[in-house]
């Protein structure tokens, strides 16, 4: 089991570590979100289901940006699990076998 050492603070393994950062994520950023949304009528005033959120920070100043589901856009590193032939379109929950790494596409990358 991986132990990681942050300051003064332990994390026991991976999933423990992904939890705490999804928890505080939502904390401080997504769930505000979500309730500015329901506040500004750009979404429904009930359940809300999370796939998947982005947050982009900057180091200049300007504010973050949120993305919630479909907004989110990124470049997945990996390994697929077989060739797609000609013409076949990817799908990644069945043709990632692994995920090296997320970056920003080239339109929302500063550098």
């Amino acid at each position: 089991m991986p132990i990681f050492v942050m300051g003064d603070l332990m994390l026991i393994d991976d999933k423990e570590m992904g939890n705490r950062l999804f928890n505080h994520a939502s904390e401080i950023w997504i769930n505000p979100e979500v309730e500015r949304r329901i506040k500004a009528g750009s979404l429904p005033n009930q359940p809300y289901y999370l796939h998947a959120a982005q947050i982009i920070s900057f180091t200049d100043g300007r504010e973050n940006i949120i993305r919630l589901n479909d907004e989110v856009k990124t470049e997945i590193v990996g390994v697929a699990s077989n060739t797609l032939q000609p013409n076949e379109e990817f799908v990644i929950h069945e043709g990632l076998r692994q995920i090296n790494s997320l970056r920003l596409t080239k339109e929302d990358d500063p550098h």
